[in-house]
């Protein structure tokens, strides 16, 4: 087994003019993993949806349509996508060559000025090439890699924001939470012009973990700013092509928060109260078996933004592990 990675440098299409000539290019890193006979492929990083984001890929030996070897990429598991000339196996560091694309998306070239290409070439690159491939990592490793490593696969959606309200106590060192609220996705359109598709989900968790002492309540908008990572996939299986209601059922919810209350003095009242900012980190992790199977799940991601705070003054945070639901809006 090996487990190598891959970057290619595709040029797609031509836009020409009567002044000059314009590429549309691509360059992307994939992980290619497997054996002798084939394995699984898919992009790294920020993925670029012009191309397939994964698929098998097979090799092949030199034959009468193929008068040399290589590796043909496939998307998903079927559709050819491109074939690496003189791909040998096991890929060695530095190695090069030539890439052929098959033609996805001519039909949706509606000008006479683009012409397509499906050209490129390929390099095996040093970063874990020829390390072994672990066919079976135990599950806490996997939560690791997709949470905290982001090299799941891209499942086309990206977290926006969320619009909720959460309540916790704690002492001790220890405490008790309570968060509702709904959390916002959208998919970037392919298609210049076309906006983006945009969906929510419902999500009502309850848990507990490490707090700061005392208690109080955070409310956070999805009109503030805020950031999210991409859905990548887990370990468990989800539909091929992906539907955003896999996701719908048991979750686990780690929140993250950290921030201030300052003192607003009531009169009469001995006890300090008042309001306060923090910044919160909110990790999905979707479709847990049961909400208690830790380490198996469908998908996870991030966001990450500002909260509003009310309770007793003092520095105030905490880092806990909800079970909750989550439900797609129709």
């Amino acid at each position: 087994m090996f487990d190598c990675d891959v970057r290619l440098d595709i040029t797609l299409s031509e836009k020409r003019s009567a002044s000059a000539s314009v590429d549309f290019k691509v360059s992307v890193g994939i992980k290619l993993a497997g054996g002798e006979d084939g394995g699984n492929w898919r992009q790294l990083g920020t993925p670029d949806p012009r191309i397939p984001l994964e698929g098998l890929w097979v090799y092949v030996p030199p034959s009468a349509e193929f008068g040399h070897r290589g590796v043909v990429l496939k998307s998903g598991k079927s559709q050819p996508f491109a074939y690496m000339k003189w791909m040998l196996l096991p890929p060695q560091v530095g190695a090069t060559g030539d890439l052929m694309v098959f033609s996805p998306g001519q039909r949706e070239y509606a000008s006479p000025n683009l012409a397509w290409r499906g050209h490129g070439n390929f390099e095996v690159l040093a970063r874990q090439a020829n390390l072994p491939y672990p066919e079976a990592p135990w599950t806490l490793t996997l939560v690791k890699r997709n949470i905290w490593d982001n090299v799941g696969t891209f499942l086309g959606w990206q977290l926006t924001t969320t619009r909720g309200f959460s309540l916790a106590a704690g002492a001790g060192g220890r405490g008790i939470e309570f968060l509702h609220g709904i959390l916002f996705m959208k998919k970037q359109s392919k298609k210049a012009g076309e906006a983006d598709e945009e969906r929510s989900f419902n999500y009502t968790g309850t848990g507990g973990g490490f707090m700061f002492p005392g208690g109080g309540g955070s409310y956070a908008d999805s009109d503030w700013p805020s950031i999210g990572s991409y859905l990548t996939k887990g370990n468990m299986p989800v539909s091929e092509p992906f539907r955003l209601e896999d996701l719908e059922g048991m979750c686990h919810i780690v929140d993250l928060n950290f921030g201030g209350i300052m003192p607003t003095p009531t009169p009469g009242s001995p006890l300090p109260g008042g309001l306060g900012v923090a910044g919160n980190a909110l990790g999905f992790i979707f479709g847990v078996p049961g909400g208690l199977a830790l380490g198996g799940f469908k998908a996870c991601g991030w966001v990450a933004g500002p909260a509003a705070l009310a309770g007793k003054s003092g520095i105030s945070g905490g880092a806990t592990l909800n079970i909750g639901k989550i439900t797609l809006q129709r």
